[in-house]
């Protein structure tokens, strides 16, 4: 019976250590994703790649627009309105659709 008393309060002090340990854990986790100090989860953590997701096709884009055809800044323009709309950027979504008809007319695309 003392064994068992032990080994019971054993497994308790290493749950409380564990415990312990994650609760610090997720207190330095929360200050890396909450800089500002806010307690308030992060409602969308893929916000930040969406937007990079979007700055990277702004980039092709330039590419396309020095060294491609009419056809390819027609195509990249398209990419990145695309890139904009998925991270719920509606003001750079509507400069890209702008953009991205300008060039279609330009590369003797058809109107979308």
């Amino acid at each position: 019976m003392k064994r068992i008393l032990v080994a019971i309060l054993a497994l308790l002090a290493a749950g409380l250590i564990i415990f312990f340990s994650l609760s610090q854990n997720m207190a330095e986790a929360n200050k890396i994703l909450n800089p500002d100090g806010s307690t308030q989860a992060n409602v969308d953590p893929l916000k930040g790649i969406e937007d990079q997701v979007a700055v990277d096709a702004v980039k092709q884009y330039g590419i396309a627009q020095r060294s491609g055809t009419a056809v390819d800044r027609c195509v990249h323009a398209g990419l990145v309105a695309a890139a904009y709309i998925q991270a719920k950027d509606e003001p750079n979504y509507r400069v890209w659709k702008r953009t991205e008809r300008m060039d279609c007319k330009a590369a003797g695309m058809p109107n979308q």
